[in-house]
C-alpha cells in the first residue's frame, strides 16, 4: 500500500498522516472513529469483526461492543456520501464490517466489474450433496479469480450467505459487486444437475443461465467440467454488459478502460472499418492509461489479424508495430494470461520466435488453464512448430469448453489445419466446412478448406474453392505459408494439398 493511502469514491485516507479528506478537505474525525477507519483501510476491502477491531483499536483494554458501535455510527455518518444509508461502510451480518470500493492511490484508476459467487442451493435434501456443491463454488471461484479484468470477491466473505435467503442487490450493497452468480444442485438418482444464472445486481436482470447433467459415478471430472464451461461463460457475457454500459456514458467521462470495451466490441464485428476504428479507440485508451496492459495486446493482434483478412492498407507497417506492442503489453503485465496469449500469438507471427511465443502461452495456461484464447493461441503456435497433436488438443479443449464461441471459426480451422498436417483429410474437410459455414469471410477456413478437398482427392471441388479465394487474395502464393511454418513437421500435406488445388508456389 502507498503511503497516500487508498481512495473509495470520494475520499482519500491517509494512514501516514491519519487523515480522511473528501475532494481534497479534510473530514473531522475523532480518534478513535479514525483507528477504526485505518483497520478498514487496511483489511482492503475484507470483512473485520467487532473482537478484532476491539483488539487493534483498544490494545490491553476491557472494552464493551458498544463502544465499537458508537465510532462505528459516528464514522458512517462521515462516509454517508449522501447515500442515506450503509454507503461506504458496510454491516455484514453476524460477521463485522468492511470498507467496499477501495482503490490504491498510488495506481491508475481502471474501472473493473465485480462478481461474487454465492454458495448454490441444495436441492437434494441429502446433506453429503452440500460438499460437493461447495466443492463447485470454491472451484469457479478460483477460476475466475485468474480472469484479471473484472475483480472475484473472496470465499470468505461470499460464504457468509450460505443458508441464507438474500436478495441480489442487498448482496451487491453488502459485497460491493456488480454482478451474482447464483446456483444450485439437485442428485436424482445416478445424476447430478447443477444449475446456475448470472445477476445483473443494479437490474436484478439475468444476464445469463444454463444447467448441467453429469454422472455421480464422473463427479470429479463433471465438477472439472462445469468449472471450465461456467466460467468460460460468464466471461463474455460479462463483457458483453459492460461493453453496453459503457456505450452508455458520456465521451468526456470514458476511461481506459471504457476505451478498451469500446475497441473489443468494434473488433468483434470482424470488419475492415471494426478494426480501423478498433486501434482509434485502444490508442485512446493508451493514451488514457500508458500503465493499462490489455489495450497494447488487443492493438497488436488486430494488425496481425487484419493482414490475415487482407483489411490492412499497409501490411509491412502492421507487422513492425505489432512486436513493439506485443512486447510493451508484457512489460506492463506478466501475470495477465490473455495479454500473455495475444502477445505470444503476435511474436510468433511477426517475429517467427516460436519459443519465446509458446514460452509465453504456457506462461498463460499456467495462470488459467482454461484460457480459451491462450488455448488457440498455443494450438495456432504449436502448427508453426509442427507440434500438429499438440495443436489438434489445444483446439479441442478450447471448443469443449466454449462450444457456442462467437469466434469459433478460429477454433474449428485450427483444428482442420491439425487434422491436414496429421493426414486425417477426410476430417479436416468437415472440420474446414464448418468454420467456413460459420464465418465466410475468414480467408484462412477457405484456404485449408480447398487443402483439405485436394488432400482428400476431390480435386475438382478444391479447386472451385481455391478460385474463389484468389479472386479475394490475388497476390497469394505458397511462399506466404512456407514462411511462417518453415519449420513445421507435417506442413508438406498441407502445401502440396494447396497445389493441387491450384495455389501458385
Amino acid at each position: 500500500m502507498s503511503g497516500d493511502g487508498l481512495r473509495f469514491g470520494p475520499f482519500q485516507f491517509s494512514i501516514d498522516r491519519r487523515e480522511l479528506s473528501r475532494e481534497g478537505i479534510v473530514v473531522r474525525l475523532g480518534g478513535r472513529a479514525l483507528d477504526i477507519l485505518a483497520v478498514l483501510v487496511s483489511a482492503r476491502g475484507d470483512v473485520v469483526s467487532k473482537e478484532e477491531l476491539m483488539k487493534r483499536v483498544w490494545p490491553g483494554q476491557i472494552v464493551e461492543e458498544n463502544n465499537v458501535q458508537v465510532q462505528v455510527s459516528s464514522l458512517r455518518k462521515a462516509l454517508d456520501d449522501g447515500r442515506g444509508g450503509q454507503g461506504h461502510l458496510v454491516t455484514v451480518p453476524g460477521r463485522g464490517y468492511r470498507l467496499v470500493g477501495l482503490v490504491d492511490s498510488a495506481q491508475p484508476e481502471v474501472d473493473r466489474p465485480s462478481i461474487a459467487v454465492l454458495p448454490f442451493q441444495n436441492l437434494s435434501g441429502i446433506p453429503e450433496q452440500d460438499y460437493f456443491a461447495d466443492g463447485v463454488v470454491e472451484e469457479i471461484i478460483t477460476a475466475l479469480s485468474r480472469i484479471k479484468w473484472f475483480l472475484v470477491i473472496a470465499r470468505n466473505s461470499s460464504f457468509i450467505y450460505k443458508g441464507r435467503a438474500v436478495d441480489v442487490k442487498q448482496v451487491g450493497r453488502e459485497l460491493g459487486v456488480q454482478y451474482v452468480l447464483e446456483g444450485s444442485v439437485r442428485k436424482s438418482g445416478g445424476r447430478v444437475r447443477i444449475s446456475t444464472q448470472l445477476v445483473e445486481v443494479e437490474t436484478a436482470a439475468h444476464v445469463w443461465a444454463d444447467k448441467y447433467d453429469g454422472a455421480v459415478a464422473d463427479i470429479f471430472d463433471f465438477q472439472d467440467h462445469i468449472t471450465a464451461c461456467v466460467v468460460n461463460a460468464i466471461e463474455p457475457h460479462i463483457r458483453d454488459a459492460e461493453i453496453k454500459r459503457t456505450q452508455r456514458k458520456r465521451p468526456a467521462n470514458l476511461t481506459a478502460y471504457d476505451y478498451y470495451l469500446r475497441g473489443m466490441s468494434q473488433f468483434a464485428l470482424e470488419t475492415a472499418e471494426g478494426a480501423t476504428e478498433t486501434l482509434r479507440l485502444l490508442s485512446l485508451a493508451i493514451r488514457s492509461d500508458a500503465s493499462f496492459a490489455p489495450p497494447y495486446a488487443l492493438a497488436a493482434w488486430c494488425r496481425i489479424y487484419r493482414i490475415f483478412q487482407l483489411w490492412s492498407t499497409d501490411p509491412r507497417r502492421d507487422v513492425d508495430e505489432a512486436a513493439p506492442l506485443a512486447r510493451a503489453a508484457i512489460e506492463r503485465d506478466r501475470d495477465d494470461p490473455t495479454v500473455l496469449a495475444l502477445a505470444g500469438h503476435v511474436i510468433s507471427f511477426a517475429t517467427l520466435d516460436h519459443g519465446t511465443a509458446l514460452a509465453l502461452i504456457e506462461r498463460a495456461l499456467a495462470i488459467n488453464p482454461n484460457s480459451v484464447v491462450a488455448l488457440q493461441a498455443g494450438g495456432w503456435v504449436r502448427t508453426c512448430v509442427g507440434d500438429a497433436a499438440g495443436a489438434v488438443e489445444c483446439f479441442a479443449r478450447a471448443l469443449r469448453i466454449s462450444p457456442l464461441d462467437s469466434r469459433i471459426h478460429l477454433f474449428l480451422s485450427g483444428l482442420a489445419l491439425g487434422h491436414v498436417m496429421l493426414g486425417q483429410f477426410e476430417e479436416a474437410v468437415s472440420l474446414a466446412r464448418k468454420s467456413a459455414d460459420h464465418n465466410p469471410q475468414f480467408i484462412f477456413a477457405q484456404k485449408v478448406l480447398a487443402a483439405s478437398l485436394a488432400s482428400a482427392g476431390r480435386l475438382l471441388e478444391a479447386q472451385a474453392v481455391a478460385a474463389r479465394v484468389m479472386k479475394i487474395d490475388p497476390f497469394y502464393s505458397l511462399r506466404h505459408t512456407r514462411r511462417l511454418y518453415r519449420s513445421a513437421g507435417g506442413i508438406d500435406h498441407y502445401l502440396e494439398g494447396m497445389r493441387k488445388a491450384g495455389f501458385p508456389d
